[in-house]
């Protein structure tokens, strides 16, 4: 492949005709190979430059029909410049196109694997510009669809200016937050269905920025683990929540028995001194490791299974009880529920919540309630906001639920009032006969696909495009 440099000498050239009038239009694709390290650090940097280059390979094929130069740009990226292209349709077209040629597995070694990609683009149509201003649009659009869950492909807008340099001020104001105590926690109640009383809460995370107000994991924990600040911000929230569960041990009676869960992200678990931390502070606090647990999402597991099944277990040995958060929203695969130390299943419950067949809904939920019980987990239902749910999720006989049918997330002290009362809705203890019997004979779906009896590896990507395979962490 091409490089960098002779890319841009290119571009340069391109740029000086374009404004000569001797070309209509430019176009500019930078396409990034999503979790390109995992496979450096799995398979070898061997395998990854070969994945690069059978990648740039399907590429170039795509773009055949358009006069084009395709170079590598960096470890994990390729660029196409096209020329003449007709208007940015047809550049959306090609993106589209390119995305779909990475879809069929890429055989590595013995191994097949399938990639997820991203790509910003940007036209080019009229005015002599540096090459590197326009290598920054299509730069530009690939940060805003890295950084925004669900985009595998941006196209370049002048607003998108604005929208990146915001990126870049929240990760310079996320090193200054916590020294201004800017963080700060709500807790969403977790009701137990069939003792009619609040069990634990859920910690979350807000940000409370100066100029952009409230701000939700979702707007900056992405920002955090690539700024290198997303350790500090979970030592300090579990520092937050075992100072809080003493306060509360000492508010409530000694028979209190409640639980705070914290989500802790993938980055945070390759921490090394995250045990001992925990540890530290537990002490401090004088809290027994029951109270506290931790929530970890399944597309996180992803990155680093046997590395993480490592801190899993310490945290578990010392007696802390670990939550699979988003069971059902994702992969879904139930080799981390066999893998992996949990004792608690967070499935995601929309579906008394939609239109559609309640039988068909029922049944799902039941299928996974069974599954859950026989693997000798329980099972915490959330996103439960009508009646309707709640009802059938008590009939089904699952053990806990969250949502904003029960509370909305709370402060502390607010929190801390509801366990006082520990109140059920009127309409769960009417509706909390004993637990239907589950069917027989239950099919559960793993949408891990496994290809031709060979290794396989999962590599996560936006939820926009499906990726399915995982690489076996035993070896």
């Amino acid at each position: 492949l091409p490089n960098r440099r002779y890319f841009m000498s290119q571009l340069d050239r391109a740029l000086r005709e374009l404004h000569a009038r001797r070309r209509q239009r430019l176009g500019i694709i930078l396409i990034e190979i999503d979790r390109f390290t995992l496979i450096n650090d799995t398979l070898g940097h061997t395998a990854g430059d070969d994945l690069l280059l059978q990648a740039a390979q399907r590429f170039a094929g795509v773009l055949e029909a358009t006069e084009h130069l395709l170079a590598r740009w960096g470890e994990d990226q390729c660029v196409a410049l096209l020329y003449d292209v007709d208007p940015a349709a047809e550049l959306r077209t090609l993106a589209a196109a390119l995305h779909a040629a990475r879809q069929e597995p890429f055989a590595l070694r013995r191994h097949r694997v399938r990639i997820a990609t991203r790509i910003g683009f940007t036209c080019i149509e009229r005015g002599l510009r540096r090459p590197e201003e326009a290598v920054r649009e299509a730069d530009v659009a690939l940060t805003v669809a890295r950084r925004q869950p669900g985009t595998a492909t941006v196209e370049y807008t002048p607003d998108l200016g604005g929208a990146a340099a915001s990126l870049v001020n929240l990760e310079a104001d996320l090193h200054l937050a916590l020294e201004r105590g800017e963080f700060a926690l709500l807790f969403q109640p977790i009701f137990d269905l069939g003792a009619g009383r609040v069990a634990g809460v859920e910690a979350l995370l807000r940000w409370r920025h100066p100029l952009e107000g409230i701000l939700t994991p979702q707007r900056f924990l992405s920002i955090a683990e690539e700024a290198g600040t997303i350790v500090p911000i979970t030592r300090w929230v579990i520092q937050q929540v075992c100072r809080l569960i003493g306060d509360w041990r000492s508010s409530l009676p000694r028979d209190a028995d409640f639980f705070v869960s914290v989500n802790l992200s993938a980055a945070a678990l390759r921490d090394p001194g995250l045990w001992d931390y925990v540890r530290r502070v537990l002490e401090a606090a004088r809290v027994p490791p029951g109270y506290l647990k931790f929530e970890l999402a399944e597309r996180g597991l992803i990155e680093n299974v046997s590395g993480a099944r490592t801190v899993l277990a310490a945290f578990r040995n010392m007696g802390i009880e670990l939550m699979l958060d988003d069971f059902g929203t994702g992969y879904s695969s139930l080799s981390y529920l066999q893998l992996l130390p949990f004792d608690y299943v967070k499935i995601d419950r929309p579906f008394a919540n939609r239109a559609g067949s309640e039988r068909a809904n029922n049944a799902i939920t039941a299928a996974v309630l069974q599954m859950t019980s026989s693997l000798g987990l329980r099972a915490v239902a959330e996103v439960v906001e009508t009646e309707a749910a709640a009802r059938s999720l008590a009939q089904l006989g699952c053990h806990l639920a969250q949502g904003f049918y029960f509370s909305a997330p709370l402060e502390a002290a607010d929190a801390l009032q509801l366990l006082r009362r520990s109140p059920t809705p009127a309409t769960i203890v009417a509706a909390a006969p004993a637990a239907a019997e589950a069917p027989r004979a239950v099919s559960v779906a793993d949408e891990t696909q496994i290809l031709e009896e060979t290794p396989t590896m999962v590599l996560p990507e936006t939820p926009t495009v499906v990726l399915e395979a995982m690489i076996d962490p035993e070896g």
